[in-house]
């Protein structure tokens, strides 16, 4: 469909990212260059801090306001998904305007049978 524009359709979130793996993750960059355009932004670290929240069942916010996390890696992984929810509220939005604009200039859809 032409109204479709694939980079607003949907987006990439790399995930589980570990700095320690620097041969891995070299390659890993190599195989991603072409998803560059759908790709968020934000990455998510590997952090102990998720399977902690996890089994309390309580999202990382309220793990590292509950547990008062001063941990480095607790506040990046909050830190993260804060990124991340402020990506998808954005894109989000820009594909509500594209919406919008796309159904303001599609052409009136005839009904019945034409003469």
């Amino acid at each position: 469909r032409e109204d479709v524009v694939l980079e607003d359709f949907y987006r990439v979130l790399v995930t589980m990212v570990d700095p320690r793996s620097r041969v891995m993750n070299r390659w890993f960059e190599t195989q991603i260059v072409p998803l560059a355009a759908v790709l968020f932004h934000t990455r998510i670290h590997r952090a102990d801090a998720f399977k902690k929240a996890r089994t309390e069942g309580l999202s990382i916010f309220d793990y590292v306001a509950t547990r008062r996390m001063h941990a480095k890696e607790s506040q990046r992984a909050a830190e993260e998904y804060t990124r991340l929810t402020e990506e998808v509220i954005a894109h989000a939005m820009r594909r509500a305007q594209h919406a919008h604009h796309v159904s303001r200039t599609a052409p009136a859809k005839r009904s019945g049978k034409s003469t």
